[in-house]
């Protein structure tokens, strides 16, 4: 059993000599020889390993080509009512069937669509250059507002809708509107706001989070009217923000440098996720979902362990600008295999299960290894 215990080392990603397997192992064939059992332990490693952490989502790619999507760079997603909102360089997607076909609003056609959100028949999309569209009966007929009506800027990051609040992240601070985009405030750093350029907003009650690009997470209590900035002093992983998610008393921060949570609300930090560029974050209870750079990260318990997704397990690209997540299923903005649609149809398997059936099938292979050597 010491031999058996010599070939297994935690805290790896690797199993088998040159093949990577998601897990908590490594499988060594030291103290084998024969080729033919050398190459038994690593399928045995690889089909234990391999299959349950993707087994439960199955990913379909919607691009250009087969669904008449706008552009297979999606920087934003968002599912609300029966339809599917996908926000690219090319303008706004719109999917009735599940994601099927799609039609692209002319009003919204070619213009850079940094962020999508609907709730009922709203729909906000704002662009990089162009300000603020704005549909009230899901995406058939648009408005454009702009700095002329007094948005901040015709230069957008985020978008998010509360109650009848809405708030718009700009490149000169953070509007809001109470009156759905006929009249803005725009809130600054003369106002307390950490940076000027929001890259992300989240607002639920008075509570408002806005996650700027150099100065940190800035938080409000009273509606906007006042605000604390939160910076790597209180744990953050960085002050490059790109994202933020809010539940509760839960808050979820995408960065330059990894995932940051907050169980206060805001007030202090823990991190996950180190060394990787998160673009979007989205929480549904304990399951949290990562966009990133080098894939979709997925976790079941709250941040402690993480599955990732990658091109290798069927999305179309491994870059993730946006993440959003309704029942089983899961859409993932690419950065140019455009929208990828996972269907789950169980629970993603945690690391520590995966270990745990390993590690059975790696003790029946050691078993039948000393019969084999005798």
């Amino acid at each position: 059993m010491r031999a058996f215990l010599n070939w297994l080392r935690p805290g790896s990603r690797v199993c088998g000599p040159g093949h990577d397997f998601p897990g908590n192992l490594r499988v060594w064939t030291k103290g084998i020889t024969t080729p033919a059992l050398q190459g038994l332990m690593t399928v045995v490693a690889g089909v234990i390993f391999t299959l349950p952490a993707s087994a439960g989502i199955v990913w379909v790619n919607r691009t250009v080509a087969n669904s008449g999507l706008a552009s297979n760079t999606v920087l934003s997603v968002m599912s609300s009512g029966g339809k599917i909102y996908a926000g690219s360089n090319s303008g706004v997607s719109i999917s009735t069937d599940g994601g099927t076909s799609f039609s692209n609003p002319s009003a919204v056609s070619g213009k850079t669509t940094r962020a999508v959100f609907a709730s009922g028949s709203n729909v906000y999309a704002v662009t990089s250059a162009n300000g603020l569209y704005i549909s009230t009966d899901g995406g058939v007929n648009w408005t454009n507002k702009t700095s002329t009506n007094g948005l901040g800027s015709d230069s957008n990051y985020s978008v998010y809708d509360s109650g009848s609040n809405l708030y718009v992240g700009t490149a000169s601070g953070l509007s809001i509107s109470t009156d759905g985009g006929n009249t803005w405030v725009t809130k600054t750093t003369a106002d307390g706001l950490g940076n000027n350029t929001i890259r992300g907003v989240y607002a639920s009650g008075s509570n408002i989070y806005a996650a700027t690009n150099s100065g940190g997470l800035s938080i409000s209590t009273d509606g906007g009217n006042s605000w604390v900035t939160k910076t790597t002093s209180q744990g953050l992983a960085n002050n490059n923000l790109l994202g933020v998610y809010a539940s509760g008393s839960n808050v979820y921060v995408a960065t330059n440098n990894g995932l940051s949570i907050s169980t206060d609300g805001g007030n202090t930090f823990t991190n996950t996720l180190a060394s990787n560029t998160v673009y979007s974050v989205f929480a549904n209870g304990s399951t949290l979902y990562a966009g990133t750079l080098s894939g979709l990260r997925i976790s079941t318990n709250g941040g402690t362990s993480w599955t990732n997704y990658t091109t290798a397990d069927g999305l179309g690209n491994s870059t993730i600008r946006g993440v959003y997540a309704s029942g089983n299923n899961i859409f993932a903005a690419t950065g140019g295999g455009g929208l990828s649609i996972g269907t789950s149809s169980s629970p993603v398997p945690e690391p520590s299960s995966i270990a745990i059936f390993g590690l059975g099938a790696l003790v029946i292979a050691y078993r039948n290894r000393r019969r084999l050597l005798k």
